[in-house]
């Protein structure tokens, strides 16, 4: 089986400036990898050039083994992007209308919600704990609240492939640790891949089970457990910096 996710050679660029030089790495089929590292680091453009949205100036990327500019199966992918403000206070749609839009980005024209999409609906909505909320304008919710809808719009085609670009960003921390929970549930009971970009390295070490750091290039991939203990990281970062990351402090 090849890897969901191939990289070789990435080098991405914005003008003169490099966003990522020589990435290469693979995401094996029920992977949970965090993908860390400081501002300006390039996380955002790897995911916008996995997603297809951007393109990168060399380099290869494969999705379920296939080239992406020849992949077309996007219903596999769920992306949870980094912006929530995506609606505004007063727009009128429900959570279940919001959800729904996750299932007629497949769709051909006309596009409409049948029978059997309502029961995947009411399925996700259910799994994710969030059926009662199913008639509330999404402009009513939480940030929590609105969190768990939009990450059931891009769980509600059931994806093999799952890529978070910072959820938690503007989360409490009660609210971001059941949403970390969560992720770990859909990964370890659903076998979904996931990729999740963050910042919080120290509390994701707890879920994720491989961790990429990126720092305009690939400065380590591999489990926490070898980031912990490898003192070729020992030498990058301090090993301050290293179990601050490690939770060894």
């Amino acid at each position: 089986m090849p890897p969901v996710i191939e990289v070789s050679g990435l080098y991405c660029r914005y003008g003169m400036t490099h966003a990522l030089s020589d990435v290469s790495f693979a995401v094996e089929a029920g992977d949970y990898l965090a993908v860390v590292g400081p501002n300006g680091s390039g996380k955002s453009t790897l995911v916008k050039a996995l997603l297809g949205l951007s393109s990168c100036d060399e380099g290869e990327i494969t999705l379920f083994g296939t080239p992406l500019p020849e992949f077309t199966d996007w219903r596999t992918v769920g992306y949870l992007p980094q912006n929530l403000n995506l609606f505004n206070p007063i727009f009128p749609a429900t959570v279940s209308e919001v959800v729904g839009l996750g299932l007629l980005a497949g769709k051909r024209f006309p596009k409409r919600i049948s029978r059997d999409d309502k029961s995947r609906i009411a399925e996700t909505l259910e799994q994710m704990g969030i059926a009662d909320l199913r008639h509330r304008l999404i402009g009513d919710l939480s940030g929590g609240q609105q969190q768990r809808v939009m990450l059931s719009r891009a769980l509600v085609n059931q994806p093999k492939l799952l890529i978070l670009d910072e959820p938690t960003a503007a989360l409490d921390p009660e609210t971001r640790d059941r949403f970390y929970a969560l992720l770990t549930e859909i990964n370890r009971n659903r076998g979904t891949t996931l990729i999740l970009v963050t910042h919080d390295s120290a509390t994701v070490g707890n879920c994720a089970s491989k961790l990429l750091y990126l720092d305009k290039k690939l400065i380590f991939i591999g489990t926490f457990q070898e980031f912990c203990v490898s003192p070729e990281m020992t030498g990058h970062f301090g090993g301050a910096a290293q179990h601050q990351i490690c939770r060894l402090h």
